[in-house]
């Protein structure tokens, strides 16, 4: 990425009108509490036209590796909640099965640890999914389904809470399996929460889908194509999902214990849940 002490935008000069414009350079970040402090975007003005934005990544970035280089696996695991405190279970998760595929002790974990761990990702899943569709409509001007999608996330912190004590920070699941049981209104809570939310995704759906402003925003807006995604691979999951790949980091593991139950809960049922992998061909922010 160019950097911005190297950028420059020569000034024009209009022979017919005898005018001299110049580009204007304005930084909006890190400190601008619309970037929340992570992020740094450097803007070009033409009056109130924007001509050119280069962003800039990693201000969050605090050194994470360097300080597990001195401490144990099981040390690390606080620092996993940081990296994306919007959804620290899964985080926590992905890098305790990391560190259990290292040690070669997949085969050895408890199928209820495991299976307890798919369940916990799906909620931290589900309550980052309710952030970035309720912060995006707020910043679009839509507060009401801010809101619902809040609301729900809150149900699924309380479920958090009820297990391990937090509601941000997790840091929950051990190597080699969890530090205790899941207390015994685990399923209750996890039930009633998926009795409520289905009517609240409705009402969400309701509210952005068929929006008109919503739709003016986010359609034909930061296009990808599946050229970009061959030379960025940091595009997966449900980022593939526009360009009709099919493709899920969590499923595509058939030897691992985690993604052997997991696949439980996609294929088969089992009366727990029926996930269908919604595919399309256009790239776009409203698709994605």
């Amino acid at each position: 990425m160019e950097r911005v002490e190297f950028i420059s935008q020569e000034a024009d000069f209009n022979a017919d009108t005898g005018i001299r414009t110049e580009t204007m350079m304005l930084n909006m970040g890190p400190q601008h509490p619309a970037t929340h402090g992570v992020l740094r975007v450097v803007l070009y003005l033409d009056g109130e036209t924007v001509v050119k934005a280069v962003p800039y990544i990693g201000y969050l970035h605090r050194g994470i590796e360097k300080l597990c280089e001195h401490i144990t696996y099981q040390q690390c695991l606080p620092y996993t909640d940081r990296m994306d405190y919007l959804a620290s279970i899964c985080n926590n998760i992905g890098y305790i099965l990391t560190v259990e595929k290292l040690l070669g002790i997949q085969d050895a974990i408890p199928e209820r640890a495991k299976t307890a761990e798919v369940i916990l990702f799906e909620l931290g899943r589900i309550e980052s999914h309710l952030v970035g569709i309720g912060t995006n409509a707020l910043d679009l001007g839509a507060m009401s389904a801010f809101l619902y999608c809040f609301k729900e996330r809150e149900r699924i912190y309380d479920i958090l809470e009820t297990v391990c004590g937090a509601r941000l920070t997790t840091s929950y699941p051990r190597v080699g399996g969890l530090p205790l049981d899941l207390p015994d209104d685990f399923e209750e809570k996890v039930r009633n929460f998926l009795k409520v939310f289905p009517a609240t995704l409705a009402e969400v759906d309701s509210l952005l889908t068929r929006n008109r402003i919503w739709i003016d925003r986010t359609k034909g807006i930061l296009h990808f194509n599946k050229q970009f995604l061959t030379c960025n691979w940091y595009l997966y999951s449900f980022n593939c999902h526009p360009f009709n790949i099919s493709f899920s980091v969590l499923i595509r593991n058939s030897t691992c214990p985690f993604h052997q139950i997991y696949n439980k809960f996609i294929c088969h049922s089992n009366n727990l849940i029926i996930c269908n992998i919604i595919v399309h061909n256009i790239g776009d922010s409203i698709v994605r």
